[in-house]
């Protein structure tokens, strides 16, 4: 079944980034990603897309009509923030983005094995980071 990755996961231990398709052979897996929210699948999205392009067309942007909405953050507000991490670079900031971590406080709780599935991040690195960002918090 193919799907579309909507937000980062590693699978089969490969990072899948978001907007790429990609072909799951078990689809109880890929329904697993699209109940999840990792993956959509291509077929409903463009059966949807033009109720999707009036929703979006109508959105103001977050609202705070009730208490559980949740406040809208762009990729250069979160890159302004994690920047201030000692060892976090834009790009960086941009992976941390894609799967979901957008604070100080998140970087100093994620468990190091979270930042070690980013490309290009070891065991040193994420224990470094993670530190880092407990000492901003204090």
């Amino acid at each position: 079944m193919n799907v579309t990755i909507v937000k980062s996961i590693k699978y089969n231990g490969k990072y899948l980034t978001i907007g790429e398709t990609v072909d799951i052979d078990d689809e109880a897996e890929a329904k697993r990603f699209i109940a999840l929210g990792c993956a959509s699948d291509p077929a409903a999205a463009s059966e949807s897309a033009a109720e999707s392009t009036e929703v979006e067309s109508q959105d103001q942007g977050p609202t705070n009509d009730d208490d559980d909405s949740e406040e809208m953050v762009t990729l250069e507000q979160v890159t302004e923030e994690l920047s201030k991490i000692k060892g976090i670079n834009e790009e960086l900031a941009e992976a941390l983005f894609d799967i979901d971590i957008l604070s100080i406080q998140e970087v100093a709780n994620a468990a190091k094995d979270v930042l070690v599935a980013i490309p290009g991040i070891g065991k040193n690195s994420a224990g470094k980071i993670i530190k880092s960002a407990k000492a901003l918090l204090r």
